[in-house]
């Protein structure tokens, strides 16, 4: 008996918790093609929407259409770990590959030491703002 509250209560905070309730607003998940950038380099350079870039920001996500500040939900169906980003930034500029994220983000979704992976990509909010930069 103790198991199944400890179950119930598990379950109702998890599907009462703020990214739960973000999921659960998904329309329809796409699966692209993933990589992930954090060079050295680009640390603290600026992102195409204005803000300096952390490779440790899971958050990040770059993407070459999609509206700067658009909410995604990124999924890795190898692992089943998923969170919640928003597209900061242009890119990935290489072919093959339809979203980059930030090394933060592909180390909590599994796929740091692969590079490159198969996510499944949902727009939770499109955002308003317009324009590509």
């Amino acid at each position: 008996m103790r198991n199944v509250v400890i179950l119930f209560f598990v379950l109702i905070v998890t599907c009462l918790s703020p990214a739960a309730t973000e999921a659960r607003k998904v329309q329809k998940a796409h699966r692209m093609t993933a990589s992930w950038y954090g060079s050295q380099f680009l640390e603290g350079a600026p992102m195409a929407n204005g803000e300096p870039f952390k490779a440790g920001d899971p958050s990040i996500a770059a993407h070459r259409s999609w509206r700067l500040g658009t909410t995604i939900v990124i999924t890795n169906p190898d692992t089943g770990l998923w969170l919640i980003a928003e597209v900061k930034d242009r890119g990935p500029y290489i072919g093959g590959r339809d979203i980059d994220l930030s090394w933060a983000a592909a180390e909590k979704l599994g796929y740091v030491d692969k590079g490159v992976t198969t996510l499944l990509v949902a727009v939770v909010h499109k955002s308003s703002r317009k324009g590509h930069s």
